[in-house]
């Protein structure tokens, strides 16, 4: 008959849960190193949204600000802005300002390992990660 397995096949397949088994109850998840990545995990996620808030508003206010001090020096000095050619900032502000929008602008990088850094802590907390001691060799539950 089909579907049905042999002594052979149903041996082997003991012969593996009872490995899963064995390795499942010798296997203990440090708890606390999986706190302390936790932990690490929290104030990672934190710094860097808050780092990518922070690049962008300050890139936002220096760009505005400068455009601002331009407009000022060239109304004192009559200046017409949209005819004469602009003076470029210095060279290292302008790379300064460049980083900081390509980093303000990494907001899928970053909010993506922030959010995975969330699943992580979510999945120690929950005792989901395999620190039942369960799972662990075969996936099974």
């Amino acid at each position: 008959m089909s579907g049905i397995p042999d002594d052979a096949s149903l041996e082997d397949q003991l012969k593996w849960r009872r490995f899963a088994d064995r390795v499942d109850r010798l296997f203990k998840p440090s708890g606390r190193k999986r706190a302390e990545l936790a932990k690490a995990l929290a104030a990672y996620a934190a710094a860097a949204r808050e780092a990518r808030r922070l690049a962008y508003e300050l890139w936002s206010s220096e760009t505005e600000w400068f455009e601002g001090c331009k407009r000022q020096a060239a109304d004192e000095q009559a200046i017409d802005l949209e005819y004469d050619p602009e003076p470029d900032p210095d060279p290292k502000l302008a790379l300064f300002w460049e980083l900081l929008e390509e980093f303000a602008g990494c907001e899928d990088t970053l909010l993506e390992s922030a959010e995975t850094a969330d699943t992580i802590i979510r999945l120690i907390a929950g005792g989901n990660a395999g620190s039942d001691g369960r799972g662990t060799v075969d996936g099974r539950p």
